[in-house]
């Protein structure tokens, strides 16, 4: 049975009487110390919400204000603003402010006494006061850092300005031993922008920010940005122009003064003016990068030096060209006299070689175009005799270029006359070597026709008759054009290669046809002995005598040999 059914209905209500009281001493509890505790947890939450935006009311609300009326006394557009917030910071402050503060005290005070009572009777209003004036202090700190908002702007702005040019005159002074021409122009445009700076702060203090940010962002930034970008080649530049481009046009013109000097012609290459005009444009360079314009300053040094170097170079040429001319002017000379002696000479042996070989329009085109070459370098030899005597004295590289102009001219006037001379004596050459032809292709032809009278073939004979003629007749003809003066060569040598071309075949063909013929005849001999011993021999060795008889030596010697091979099968059987 249960335990509960076992107790007395005593017990049973004592129990419930004991948990009728831990309740009411639970609720009791609640109602007193629990609900004090959260009350004043309330109330430190409101004492804290208050002190923070009192804070914020007297420390940044204020500083914004302070700010604002001392922009007021400079601009006389933002008097009627300041004068409106000093109204409403003072409404404020006397009203909401106030009365909220008076509720943070009320709150202090009742947490320190640890009044229930009091705090659940005052914590409503409290905390509607200061929820309020939170909200209003909030309201007021966000109108007023939007009404400044484009000082901090400007300020922001004028801060990054200040720190680049700061980074702009460090790294300026870290170099400053190697730009002393610069020191000063630099100085004064440091200071000039630290003016532009004050002005553009005057700006930003008077609420005048569109006009500050046009200062620092039109006038003092581009400034400070171009010479972040030259700072790095100022000294490179500054030794060019201070140092090397001087002492290279000081070289220079102490080498055009010697050059002068020692009767050098240099009007086609640089004169005093243009010397003058070189240096002055080295100062205006000097001019510009001292007052800081850097565009294009590196280039025109490139250039500048460029030309210097070039001119120097011109100059070095000049002396190389004098040495050489005076090394080479007499031989040139010498070479063409001796070329006009040399053609000279060929023209006084051409009527006797007119008269044993004959010389075609060909061969006087050649006359003709050395004549001109040698003609061109007479008038070459003449040009540069009036360059070298004329009042006016030519560059010595006009004339080595003359010079040298008469010397190829010369070259190829030798090499023509040379090559004619060659060409005149292969005549004679030729005409012998055709002489001697003769006998030779005239003992060869007397052989073919030999040869063709012992075979006794008038096929054969007839076959070759017409070239046998021709060869004859070819060999008439360059007899004929050897032995008439003046010897056309040309002709002559047609006539043998086409005598040594035909010949030689026809020659090749007849000894082959001979041995054939000679080889035929010997195997149709033997061969004839079995004449009778088939009816197939027979039938051969007719078709073979047919052969030999219409000259096809090398076929009927080919069916006799088939009836030797035939006859020796047949006595190898039996």
């Amino acid at each position: 049975m249960p335990l509960i059914f076992a107790l007395e209905p005593l017990y049973i209500a004592l129990i419930a009487i004991g948990a009728l009281a831990l309740l009411g001493v639970f609720i009791l509890l609640y109602f007193t110390f629990f609900r004090l505790l959260a009350f004043r947890k309330m109330a430190k939450e409101l004492v804290a919400t208050f002190e923070k935006h009192h804070a914020i009311l007297e420390g940044e609300i204020q500083q914004f204000y302070a700010r604002l009326e001392r922009i007021s006394q400079l601009n006389l557009i933002y008097a009627a603003q300041a004068g409106e917030w000093k109204r409403r910071l003072s409404h404020f402050r006397e009203g909401l402010d106030a009365k909220a503060y008076s509720c943070s005290n009320l709150l202090r005070e009742e947490i320190e006494r640890g009044s229930r009572k009091e705090l659940k009777r005052d914590l409503p209003a409290a905390k509607e006061t200061i929820t309020t004036h939170a909200a209003q202090v909030d309201e007021l700190y966000n109108e007023l850092r939007n009404l400044l908002q484009g000082e901090e702007v400007g300020r922001e702005s004028l801060l990054k300005t200040r720190a680049a040019l700061r980074d702009v005159k460090k790294s300026f002074y870290n170099q400053k031993d190697n730009c002393e021409m610069l020191i000063e122009p630099f100085e004064k445009v440091f200071r000039a922008l630290e003016d532009l700076l004050g002005e553009a702060e005057t700006k930003i203090d008077s609420a005048n920010y569109e006009d500050a940010s046009s200062t620092l962002q039109k006038e003092v930034l581009p400034v400070i940005k171009e010479m972040e970008k030259a700072i790095p080649d100022l000294p490179k530049l500054c030794l060019e122009v201070n140092r090397i481009l001087p002492e290279r046009f000081i070289s220079l013109r102490a080498s055009f003064e010697n050059l002068n000097a020692m009767g050098y012609p240099l009007q086609h290459l640089v004169s005093r003016h243009d010397l003058e005009v070189l240096e002055k444009e080295i100062a205006l360079i000097r001019e510009k990068l001292l007052n800081l314009s850097f565009a294009g300053v590196e280039k025109e040094c490139e250039e500048i030096e460029k030309r210097m170097s070039q001119l120097q170079a011109n100059f070095q040429n000049e002396q190389d060209a004098k040495s050489t001319f005076d090394a080479t002017i007499e031989g040139a000379y010498n070479l063409e006299s001796e070329l006009s002696s040399d053609f000279i000479n060929l023209c006084h042996a051409l009527p006797r070689v007119r008269e044993i070989y004959l010389l075609d329009e060909e061969d006087q085109a050649k006359i003709d175009a050395i004549q001109n070459i040698v003609n061109q370098s007479g008038a070459s030899k003449r040009l540069l005799d009036t360059c070298i005597h004329n009042a006016v004295k030519q560059p010595y590289s006009v004339l080595l270029s003359n010079e040298k102009n008469l010397q190829d001219q010369v070259k190829s006037g030798r090499e023509a006359i040379q090559d004619f001379r060659n060409y005149l004596a292969s005549l004679k050459e030729d005409a012998e070597a055709d002489i001697a032809l003769l006998p030779k292709e005239a003992k060869s032809l007397q052989e073919v026709e030999i040869a063709l009278r012992e075979m006794h073939n008038d096929k054969l004979s007839n076959k070759y008759a017409d070239d046998i003629e021709h060869l004859h007749s070819l060999l008439d003809e360059l007899s004929t054009t050897l032995s008439t003066t003046p010897i056309d060569v040309k002709k002559a040598n047609s006539l043998k290669a086409e005598l040594a071309e035909k010949g030689d075949k026809l020659y090749q063909e007849v000894s082959k046809a001979y041995q054939n013929e000679k080889e035929a005849s010997m195997r149709l001999l033997k061969a004839n002995a079995f004449r009778n011993d088939s009816p197939d021999i027979e039938n051969i060795l007719l078709q073979s005598e047919a052969l030999y008889e219409a000259g096809e030596f090398a076929e009927a010697s080919s069916l006799a040999e088939e009836v030797e091979e035939h006859s020796a099968a047949k006595e190898g059987r039996n």
